[in-house]
């Protein structure tokens, strides 16, 4: 009994985030202890830096989106974008090539793709249509190249883990159906499959984020160039590991704007008050099977 008590505590984890300018030296966000912080994308808007991200509830594991401007690297003014009574992660953002700001959170349980229209003055979504149904997949982003809007999304395997990354394009994202890649799925693996961020542009060259979970889900981040993307092929250069303070590991979701950079980190809860509401769960439910 010490042994699976001591096994349980030491296993309780949640994910904060870290902002900063370099990335060898990023800071941690103040969070309040009951809570978590997940999957944070930066977005411009007005000339004031936003960060959406996951906010995690420690207790009950569901997560909602949240938003807060980032100031003097704190997050501040934060209010609840998207919330639902299914987990919410994963909110991607980005700007369509008529400049409307559109967001696509991660909602596997609902077995859809579901898109967004922000609005930039009172920072409010509004759900204006299901891309996909009858999917379950996560982080999914979109990516405007070539006259094209390229959805990337990773759709859970015959093994029941997300390993599979699939692609669809379509000319119009609101007004006509994405069609899938001809090499769906165009990777299945454990280290680059699934999205880390948002695909991103450095001098003329495109790259793309993603989360390496061969040791584990969340061990770390690595960086591919897109070298081909066109309806028939995909092709991009070999994984290369990012370092975020100098480690490799324990964090999944990396992403810049103007010389800003931010990243999550898992570590280990240790308030006691939220170990002992989470021991008296884990009791409770295993009571009641």
């Amino acid at each position: 009994m010490i042994n699976l008590l001591r096994n349980f505590l030491i296993n309780q984890n949640t994910w904060g985030l870290l902002v900063g300018n370099d990335l060898r030296n990023l800071k941690k966000i103040y969070q309040p202890f009951w809570i978590g912080r997940a999957d944070p994308f930066l977005f411009l808007n007005k000339g004031i830096l936003y960060v959406l991200y996951e906010q995690i509830n420690i207790i009950s594991r569901k997560g909602k989106i949240c938003i807060g401007e980032i100031n003097d690297f704190k997050i501040k003014n934060i209010k609840t974008l998207l919330n639902s009574k299914h987990h919410l992660s994963f909110p991607f953002i980005f700007r369509d090539k008529d400049n409307k700001v559109f967001m696509i959170p991660e909602s596997h349980k609902t077995r859809s793709i579901d898109i967004y229209e922000f609005n930039s003055i009172s920072l409010t979504v509004n759900k204006v249509k299901t891309l996909m149904t009858n999917i379950e997949c996560v982080d999914t982003i979109i990516y405007y190249y070539d006259s094209l809007y390229w959805l990337f999304t990773t759709q859970r395997s015959k093994n029941n883990n997300f390993n599979d990354l699939y692609i669809y394009f379509s000319e119009d994202m609101i007004n006509a159906d994405f069609k899938p890649h001809y090499k769906n799925p165009v990777l299945q693996n454990t280290e680059t499959s699934r999205s880390a961020g948002p695909i991103f542009e450095e001098n003329g060259l495109i790259y793309r984020a993603s989360q390496n979970c061969k040791r584990k889900y969340g061990h770390n981040v690595s960086i591919t160039q897109i070298l081909k993307l066109n309806k028939n092929e995909f092709i991009e250069s070999e994984p290369q590991k990012i370092l975020i303070n100098g480690i490799n590991e324990f964090y999944h979701t990396f992403g810049k704007k103007n010389n800003v950079v931010v990243s999550d980190f898992k570590f280990k809860i240790k308030n006691p008050i939220i170990l002992f509401i989470l021991i008296l769960k884990r009791f409770f439910v295993k009571s009641l099977t």
